[in-house]
């Protein structure tokens, strides 16, 4: 595998400079979507109230940690953007900030490092929710970061933009990791990278669950793959909607189970035949 830098001094986050979104233009004209009413959304930075125009659909204690720039005085395109509370509270390791949640911001690579070097020396987060964001580079800094962590259980990575030296950082990760039970790569290009995932497997005592559906991975890295699950601490386990041609490789990774739950499944179906 290849070996990632060490990670840069962590820096303090400051929010003197920081200027909330200026979206007095864009309203001038009215908003060009309307998002419902009940749809949880970013506090209007002038009003403090919440406004019915930034788009989507969150849990209501992450909205203090987004706010939404429509194009315009402020901002080159219509997009989320972290608000400095969201690193304050990692770095000071805030009690309430259990789940790490940034979920469909779309945020890029950019906007996600502070966040992931704010994680460095946290104790408090026990769940990492990045999905459906474009982060690809970031995710090595992520993989140095959870390396060594002790408390972070579950890391949904879930339709980024994570390619090579991103699938290889977090293959490394697993194989140092030791508190990680569950990680879903889904909808990235792992690709031949999976064969790295397969020897971090044989290097983990912790993972439970793995996800790797929509992921590119072809017929070679799908038996090496499986053969690093029947041998790992793995139980639950996706792989649908690869780049298998071989349909015995395609069903192996769609039907993947323990050997143990298929052998007491083959028992109980050698059982009903017997019976009838």
């Amino acid at each position: 595998m290849e070996a990632l830098g060490a990670s840069k001094p962590l820096t303090t986050v400051s929010t003197k400079n920081y200027k909330p979104p200026d979206n007095s233009d864009y309203y001038l004209d009215g908003p060009s979507t309307f998002v419902a009413p009940d749809y949880v959304t970013p506090l209007d930075p002038a009003s403090g109230e919440r406004s019915g125009y930034a788009p989507g659909n969150f849990p209501e204690e992450t909205t203090q940690y987004f706010d939404y720039f429509f194009k315009g005085k402020s901002a080159d395109d219509s997009k989320y953007r972290v608000n400095p509370l969201l690193t304050q509270h990692l770095l000071a390791n805030e009690p309430r900030l259990t789940v790490l949640n940034v979920e469909g911001r779309d945020l890029d690579d950019k906007e996600l490092y502070p966040v992931v070097r704010a994680l460095q020396n946290n104790t408090t987060v026990k769940e990492i929710n990045l999905a459906r964001n474009r982060m690809d580079l970031a995710a090595l800094e992520l993989a140095e970061v959870l390396k060594f962590n002790k408390t972070v259980t579950k890391v949904n990575l879930f339709n980024n933009n994570m390619h090579a030296k991103a699938i290889t950082a977090m293959a490394e990760m697993l194989s140092c990791n030791t508190t990680i039970t569950e990680l879903n790569l889904s909808c990235n290009f792992v690709r031949a990278e999976a064969k790295y995932l397969a020897e971090a497997l044989s290097m983990n005592n912790t993972l439970n669950k793995l996800y790797l559906d929509n992921c590119q991975i072809a017929d070679e890295e799908s038996k090496i793959l499986l053969k690093a699950l029947d041998k790992s601490t793995v139980k639950e386990f996706r792989g649908f909607n690869n780049k298998c041609i071989l349909k015995p490789n395609r069903q192996a990774l769609r039907a993947w189970a323990p050997k143990q739950q298929n052998s007491m499944l083959d028992n109980t179906l050698l059982g009903w035949a017997m019976g009838k």
